[in-house]
């Protein structure tokens, strides 16, 4: 019986001795189950210490009693689990800071928002102290610049607005004579341009706009003269070659192109000359090939395009002869392998179609041997995996597919023992939550559902 208590000498509580057999404490109303060494809660596993209640026939913690209950009201769950455990404390009230109040988050970390107003309001005095401490002076007055005045930023220090303006106003005079120290004269006239006067600039210089206009006037006439004594005088007229005239360059020569044509009209006899000297004969019938003949390059040389058709007409024989030279044997018939017969390679030879194939249905016990020597072996069974056998590749290796079946077969065995050895045990029953069982997950345990709706 689980209610068998064992003889204690003295209650834990109040130090009263207890009688043998005794339930309860006669001095405070002490359980006599908590007395005994070790005993510890069902639902929480740390020894009973404290308040305590008889559930069934084991002790509970009242708390841990109370907050199973609690746990049935399914508006208490997620309050309990994460507003209980996970809520952060607020740094006025040291109070949790809970999901449905209202809350800020300052500085990292979160506050009630009553707390935190009110922290606010006792800081204003502080705040106007640390403003007056880094505020910046103006330039102009040497006055400090309030938060809400109005202010301009110049050369990295902060202004007043009206302070500003005013300084600006003061210094019209100082801006001109900076700018009559800082004007550039004219490479032209030798004067200053002033802001207002027309400029260009031509390499990198500024100029007067009427200045440079003459300069570029006077650079024309000069460049016209220069022209005039550069000038190349025509071979054929003997007159210079104007810019504006077309031209044509022959010999190294600028010729007008009227006296070039003109004079390449009086020389057919000599260019037909020339034509002849260099004109190159026909290899095959010996004549040279005129400017205006059909002709073919063949081998580096010009030929008469009908000469060289004949040519290649008579040379058919010859070509046949070279082929019978270069043919290849069969090393099935031992005859040549024709221009036009089907072919095969292997073996890095030629082989007639037929011839091979004919060869390939021949060796079938060859060929089963090299499999067996080539089969791999299944990882299971330790057999030759035949090439007609039924396969699977799993690990980078083959097997019988019967034999990964029913290896699989004993793994999923396995895994199931496993599974069973790290069952979970319901703080209702003290049972096995067995993998297939209906169960229901409060605050972080598993139990059986009806052990927790009767609990």
């Amino acid at each position: 019986d689980a209610l068998n208590i064992r003889t204690m000498q003295n209650c834990s509580k109040c130090k009263t001795k207890l009688a043998q057999g005794a339930r309860f404490c006669t001095g405070c109303g002490t359980p006599a189950q908590q007395q005994q060494t070790g005993a510890a809660c069902p639902y929480c596993s740390k020894p009973l210490a404290g308040d305590s209640v008889l559930v069934g026939a084991e002790l509970w913690h009242l708390k841990c009693q109370e907050a199973v209950k609690s746990f049935k009201q399914p508006q208490n769950v997620r309050q309990y689990d994460i507003e209980g455990h996970n809520a952060e404390s607020c740094p006025g009230c040291s109070q949790k800071v809970l999901k449905n109040q209202e809350q800020i988050i300052n500085a990292g970390k979160q506050w009630h928002k009553p707390c935190f107003e009110a922290t606010q309001q006792q800081k204003p005095l502080h705040n106007n102290q640390i403003d007056a401490r880094n505020r910046e002076n103006c330039p102009g007055c040497d006055r400090a610049i309030g938060r809400n005045d109005e202010q301009i930023i110049n050369a990295g220090k902060q202004w007043h607005k009206p302070c500003f303006e005013a300084t600006q106003q003061q210094k019209p005079l100082h801006n001109n004579q900076i700018d009559a120290r800082n004007r550039e004269n004219c490479p032209g006239c030798d004067r200053a341009i002033g802001r207002n006067d027309e400029q260009i600039i031509n390499a990198g210089k500024q100029w007067h706009k009427p200045c440079f206009e003459a300069t570029q006037r006077e650079r024309q006439l000069h460049d016209n003269q220069i022209d005039a004594r550069n000038r190349e005088n025509c071979p054929g007229c003997s007159r210079p070659v104007s810019r504006g005239e077309e031209r044509i360059v022959a010999g190294g020569k600028e010729w007008h192109k009227p006296c070039h044509e003109a004079t390449q009209r009086q020389n057919p006899l000599h260019d037909n000359r020339i034509d002849q000297r260099n004109a190159e004969q026909c290899p095959g019938c010996g004549n040279q090939i005129g400017r205006n003949d059909e002709r073919v390059v063949s081998g580096g040389r010009q030929w008469h395009k009908t000469c060289h058709e004949a040519t290649q007409s008579q040379r058919p024989l010859a070509d046949n002869r070279i082929d019978q030279r270069n043919a290849e044997q069969c090393p099935a018939c031992g005859n040549q392998i024709g221009r036009n017969d089907e072919r095969i390679v292997s073996g890095g030879r030629q082989w007639h179609k037929p011839c091979h194939e004919a060869t390939q249905s021949q060796r079938p016990l060859g060929d089963n041997r090299i499999d067996e020597r080539n089969a791999e072996f299944c990882p299971s069974c330790n057999g030759p995996i035949g090439k007609f056998e039924e396969k699977t590749v799993s690990g980078g290796r083959q097997w019988h597919k019967f034999c990964h079946d029913k290896t699989n077969n004993v793994n999923r065995d396995y895994t199931s023992n496993v599974a069973q050895g790290n069952v979970e045990r319901c703080p209702g029953c003290r049972n096995e939550l067995l993998k297939n069982a209906d169960k229901i997950v409060v605050a972080g345990k598993e139990w059986h559902r009806d052990c927790y709706s009767q609990f």
